[in-house]
């Protein structure tokens, strides 16, 4: 179910003859079998099973891409002549076979578990299934120890694929803690308007894995994971994880320019934030996120010697399109993020640690007070134009002042500034 979505489109293969088109799957699912057969029963029973199969649906198995797409029909009737074949018709193997996916996803994926917790990923589990599947509506809630599956207007009614989805939701949650119960317990091959599981589960914890930094990698289709979601909370989360990730789990602050002031919000904080380790006072690495002409956001990391020069970099590399991410699902959003708990951080108010912050940049810069002013809307978020129209002064003359004060702090470009204008001692 965890699989990238082909950044070429989705190319149908040509569809066969010899079903009803249903809708299309992603044939990672195929190769998923094909590479279970091979292992449990050998490479030559894996033609074997797909030679029972017409001429065209032969080649099409023997031919297929992880990133393709395929006929739902064609999924479904290979996956019962398997339970045919191997377990003389009986479900069981095919709960087998989704063990084995769920292990394959984790094995291919585990990058995703440095930006999320296991209560993330059931939250998103609708979006990773419509990234294999073109039809289906899937939902999942937690219960208290239970979690609820529902999926709906699946484009085929077929009771082994059910077992299968039930064998990969088992194995699934057994990376996070022991599964006690796993139900299928409503089918719409038994008439329900929709298939609904059921899992009793112990989760061991909720956290994100910290322990152990990402490869370059991990870390780079983890920052591509983000820029697919589309709500706020889930790519805030994200967020602060990521970058958390690859400096040893340091305390990481992400702020976002508040829509109504400018001013900037504490939205999310991750790891332990401690002033001092040993005796050396811990400095704080400040990234700006600036999409267009305004910056949108910044993220603080605290005990910046954790992040080594290659993740610095590669995490430059990366800001415009993080900060592209979160102005759309900012301005997408209907309703305001949930604020942070600023006080438990530890952290003054954003109007308070603006002023100071104006004050000793002012003290040692040298900005007039024009200068000043000039600063304190740039890091509230407002383009040239805004601080024109704000100040009523030309737009030569903002950028004129700009000017003097990337000069005064030896930086050439706007960006750089609010990096020093944020960054901590």
């Amino acid at each position: 179910m965890l699989c990238d979505r082909d950044p070429s489109g989705r190319t149908p293969q040509a569809r066969t003859g010899g079903w009803q088109p249903v809708g299309l799957k992603k044939g990672l699912a195929i190769t998923y079998l094909r590479e279970f057969v091979h292992r449990r029963f050998g490479e030559a029973a894996w033609e074997d099973l797909i030679a029972e199969l017409p001429r065209p649906e032969t080649e099409i198995l023997r031919a297929v891409e992880p990133i393709g797409w395929y006929d739902l029909g064609l999924h479904a009737d290979i996956n019962r002549r398997f339970c045919d074949r191997f377990r003389g018709g009986s479900l069981s193997i095919a709960q087998e076979l989704g063990r084995f996916s769920a292990e394959q996803d984790f094995a291919n994926y585990s990058w995703i578990l440095r930006i999320a917790s296991p209560l993330f990923i059931i939250r998103n589990m609708g979006m990773y299934w419509r990234r294999g599947d073109e039809t289906g509506h899937l939902s999942a809630r937690m219960n208290d120890d239970e979690l609820h599956v529902r999926l709906s207007d699946w484009g085929i009614v077929e009771p082994v694929l059910c077992q299968r989805f039930l064998g990969y939701l088992g194995r699934m949650l057994e990376f996070f803690g022991p599964v006690t119960t796993l139900e299928h317990h409503r089918c719409r091959a038994f008439g329900a308007p929709a298939c609904e599981f059921r899992l009793r589960w112990q989760i061991r914890s909720t956290r994100v894995d910290h322990e152990s930094t990402p490869t370059m990698e991990e870390f780079v289709r983890a920052a591509f994971e983000l820029s697919q979601y589309d709500g706020f909370d889930d790519l805030a989360d994200g967020i602060v994880h990521l970058f958390s990730s690859c400096s040893s789990g340091s305390h990481v602050k992400l702020w976002i320019r508040d829509a109504d002031n400018g001013e900037p919000r504490l939205v999310r904080s991750t790891g332990e934030s401690h002033e001092r380790e040993g005796n050396e006072l811990r400095s704080t690495c400040c990234f700006v996120l600036w999409s267009g002409e305004r910056a949108v956001g910044r993220v603080d990391v605290t005990n910046a010697s954790k992040l080594t020069e290659p993740f610095r970099w590669t995490l430059e590399s990366l800001l415009p399109a993080i900060a592209a991410t979160i102005e759309r699902v900012s301005q997408a959003s209907a309703s305001r993020p949930r604020d942070a708990d600023a006080g438990a951080a530890g952290l003054a108010g954003p109007s308070d640690a603006m002023a100071g912050r104006l004050l000793k940049a002012k003290a040692s810069w040298g900005l007039t007070d024009r200068e000043t002013q000039v600063l304190r809307l740039l890091a509230l978020g407002n383009s040239n134009k805004e601080i024109s129209a704000k100040l009523r002064i030309e737009e030569g003359t903002v950028d004129a002042h700009l000017s003097r004060i990337r000069s005064k702090c030896h930086v050439n470009s706007s960006r750089l500034v609010l990096v020093m204008f944020w960054s901590e001692a």
